[in-house]
Parts: structure tokens; sequence; C-alpha cells
């Protein structure tokens, strides 16, 4: 610990002569981290253990350059990498906060005693000559707070003067120049401080005017007449001392000139540091930004893939049920066309059913038909709807005007699958006994000339209803007889439609026949 003290008294010889008087002043300050778990007891004067704040009072007015600060750091939470900063903070008496010092720390893995000076500092202290300066040591983060990641076991302070300075010094085998120096450094009340204009041109007159040119270029900017010197701060000696104080203000203009240089040097490649970061950084927000809308981009053209796969999904399932329904459609007209051609006899004549048929189950009947008389010119058409198990659900006739005899017949099918719909039927089959009218609504083409194609165009649109099945089918005139009563009865009449919810009297023979 003895050479720990008399390196930090050498340090403060080195900045004796050098106190914060005007900007260009250089300040060298030395910080020492060794292990170990208590403040060196032997020279630190003023010394606290279990706290991070210790007192100095009755502190004299003169000889007094600074002071050395040491604390005794824990770490509590491992090795702290970086962002940990030792903090003294300094505090006059009332209260008045003078200064503060931030110094980075460490990679600390045990006990370390952390001693250092900053003759900066001790300036910003000294310059108010207190009486009582209370010292708070703390370790803090890079935002200011308190880090509890290392504790403070112990600090001191140690006051260094003249005396002290120059005993260190002859121990070293060491001296300051004894015209820079004295034992005590105080103006005389008449005294008045020395200005630094003043100290050049004695240095001129004295010493080498090239030497007081390069001086005066060193120390860049005008001497004014309130840049001074006062002796007691910078410990120099009056009389011949003027050649003395002008090769310490050159030394000090040269070398002040040199780190002025040097920082500048630093400043400008932090600069440009800084620049090629920022540059950096702007290139990765561009990139960043453009992958981001590549993302966007993708993303809609998912989501757009999702719901065209979607559509053309729900237009397959649609697809595949209009196939299925088109097929067992086709299965029943077969069966129908089937059953409606009993018999072939040797001349290729056929039969038709001469008897009304029950439908299956679920299903409902319209059994249509027209009626001309010519002579009398007079049409008409009927249409009535059963049930699978024969009652009479409903019926119409009506008077037409006359025309060719495949539209009436065309038109009272037309006029039996409105009755149905209206009933709400969704499973019908239609029965006429006009061979050419079936033949064209029983299929799904027509030649682009034919005279009826407008009617049976409806056809083919009512057979694409959804939810709506029906079959065409083909049957004699005897097994269409009550359709045949209410042609006729239609074409008499006078009104261009009647609907029978009931049916007539003279229907009831007809009926029951077709049942039995």
């Amino acid at each position: 610990m003895k050479s720990l003290h008399l390196t930090m008294i050498k340090a403060v010889a080195n900045n004796v002569v050098v106190r914060k008087h005007h900007e260009g002043y250089n300040y060298n300050s030395i910080e020492v981290c060794l292990p170990g778990n208590r403040v060196p007891r032997e020279f630190f004067a003023y010394k606290k253990s279990e706290s991070s704040s210790i007192i100095v009072t009755e502190l004299p007015d003169s000889e007094w350059l600074g002071f050395i600060y040491c604390v005794v750091l824990s770490p509590s939470e491992g090795i702290r990498k970086e962002g940990a900063k030792l903090r003294c903070q300094c505090q006059l008496v009332g209260g008045k906060k003078v200064t503060w010092l931030n110094k980075a720390v460490s990679e600390l893995n045990s006990d370390h005693v952390y001693v250092w000076y900053d003759p900066l500092h001790c300036d910003n202290i000294l310059r108010f000559h207190p009486l009582m300066v209370r010292f708070e040591f703390s370790v803090t983060t890079d935002e200011g707070e308190v880090d509890g990641s290392i504790h403070i076991k112990e600090c001191g302070v140690l006051l260094i003067s003249f005396s002290v300075v120059e005993n260190v010094l002859q121990e070293l085998e060491l001296h300051l120049p004894v015209d820079l120096v004295e034992e005590e450094n105080v103006l005389a009340p008449e005294e008045k401080p020395i200005a630094l204009k003043d100290v050049v041109k004695q240095a001129e007159v004295e010493g080498d005017s090239a030497m007081t040119a390069q001086l005066l270029e060193n120390l860049e900017g005008p001497l004014l007449d309130d840049h001074v010197l006062n002796l007691d701060d910078h410990s120099l000696m009056k009389g011949d001392g003027g050649p003395t104080l002008f090769r310490w203000l050159q030394d000090q203009a040269l070398h002040s000139a040199s780190v002025a240089r040097y920082a500048e040097q630093v400043f400008q490649a932090a600069s440009r540091s800084i620049a090629e970061k920022d540059e950096e950084l702007t290139l990765a927000r561009d990139e960043a930004v453009r992958k981001q809308e590549s993302l966007k981009r993708m993303e809609d053209r998912v989501q757009d893939l999702n719901y065209q796969l979607a559509y053309w999904r729900r237009k397959y399932e649609e697809a595949q049920e209009k196939w299925r329904r088109r097929e067992s459609a086709l299965e029943t007209e077969v069966a129908m066309l089937v059953a409606s051609f009993q018999t072939i006899n040797q001349h290729g004549r056929f039969f038709l059913a001469a008897s009304w048929a029950r439908p299956e189950t679920g299903f409902f009947k319209v059994n249509c038909d027209g009626s001309v008389f010519k002579d009398e010119r007079k049409a008409g058409f009927g249409c009535l709807l059963r049930d699978s198990s024969g009652r009479w659900v409903r019926g119409c006739c009506g008077k037409v005007a006359v025309t060719s005899g495949l539209r009436l017949e065309l038109w009272s099918l037309w006029r039996g699958l409105l009755l149905a719909l209206e009933a709400g039927i969704e499973f019908l089959v239609c029965e006429t006994d006009s061979m050419e009218a079936f033949s064209l609504v029983s299929g799904w083409r027509i030649p682009s000339d034919h005279v009826e194609k407008d009617l049976v165009m409806r056809f083919f649109e009512l057979k694409r209803l959804q939810g709506w099945t029906v079959r065409f089918g083909l049957i004699g005139r005897d097994a269409n007889s009550v359709a045949d009563w209410l042609a006729k009865e239609g074409a008499h009449g006078e009104a261009a439609s009647t609907v029978w919810l009931h049916p007539p009297v003279p229907l009831q023979l007809l009926l029951q026949k077709d049942l039995a």
C-alpha cells in the first residue's frame, strides 16, 4: 500500500502547477483498482466502515492541493461486465451541491479497493475555500439509477498539501522546481494578480522573441487584459521567475496544442464512425422496411389464393351436386320412359299406359292437357295436382286464344308446373298425352329456329331451380281423362284461369276410376 501512496502523491505533484482558471489547461488524473477489502488506514486520515459517505471538516484556507478518494467495492450479483459507474457527489455547508464525478467500473468478481485522484474535480471544490465538505459515494447505472449489483463497504478521503507532496518527492529523490513552488503561496493584501498579457510581454523582453511568438500561436486566441495568472493558485514566484514562467507557459501551451490535435483527431474518427454506424443503421432500417413490405405482399397473395381456392372448391361442390341431381333425373326419366312404353306389337306400334298410376312416395303428380274446338273457335287448358295416394291437392283450368295444338299442350304443361310451384311442391312428376310436347320439355336441347323455342326455354330454366326436382312422363289419352275434362271446361268458360281447391262434382266418377 505504501507504493500506492507514493504513486498517487507523485500524480498530484505532476499537477501541482495546473489549476482551472482558463480553458485549455490539461488535468492528468490517475485511477488504481486492486484486490482488497479495506481502506488503507496508514495514510487515509478520513475513513468510514460500512458507509458510503464521509465528512471532511475544518479545511484550512491555504496550501491544500486536493483530495485522493478511496472506496471498497463488493459485487453482490456476480461479475458485472458493463454499465456500472462509480459516482462521487460533493456537498458544501448548507447542502449546496458543488460537483460530482463519474468513473466507470466493470468486471469485478471479488472485493476491490478503488483509488483515484482527479485535479479538475478537486479544483471545483477548493475554489470555494470550504470549511466542511461531505462526500457521498454510490454505484449507478448508465441512466443514473442506483445499481444494487455492486455494494460500497468502506470509503476514505486523503487531503494533499504542499508539505505532503514535498516529503514524498524527497523520499523518491525528486524535486519540484524551486522557482515554481514556495512553502506558502499567499498574495499580500496590496499585491494584485499578474495579467497574462503582461507576463508574456515580460517574457518577450527577457527571453527569445521567436519562442514568444510560438507561445502566442500555441495559446490560440488573443491575450486580453482580464486573462490573469493567480500566483497563489499556480504556485509561481515573482521577480526573476519571468524566464522560468515563460518556459512553463511554453511547455503547457505546446502540450495543450498536442492534446488538442489528438482530441480533434479522436473526435473526427468518432464522428466518422458514428456517420458509418448511422449509414449502416439507415440501410438496415430500409432493408427491414423492404422485407416487411415483401412479407405483406406475400401475405396478401396467400390470402387471395385462399379466397380463390375456397371459391373453386365451392364451385366444384356445386357442380358435383348438380351432376348428382342431373344423373338422378336422367335415371328417373329413363325409368318413366320404360314404364310408359309398355309393349310393342309386330307392326312396330307401341302402346301407352291406359290408366292413371300413383307417383312414388314423396312425389306429387300433375296431369296436363289442352282442348281445341275449331268450329266454335275456342280453346282451353286443364291441369290437376294429386299426391302419392291419389288425393286431390288442387286443380286449374282456363280459356286461351286459339293457337296451334303444340303451343296449347306446352301452355298446359307450363300452367301445371306453376300450379305445383304455388303449392310449394319440391318433388314432382308432370304427365302429358302429347308426344311432341313431351319430347321438347323432357330434353335439354331445341333447334334455334323452332317456333316454340321461347316457351320451351322457360321449362329449361324451371328445371334448373335449386331445391326443385321435376320429371316428365308420357301417358295415353285414357290415363289423362281428368285433365281433358278440365281443359274442355276451361275452353267453354269465360275466365282466363280458375283454381279448384276441391274437385268439381262431375269429376268424382273420373277420379274414382283413376284410383280403381
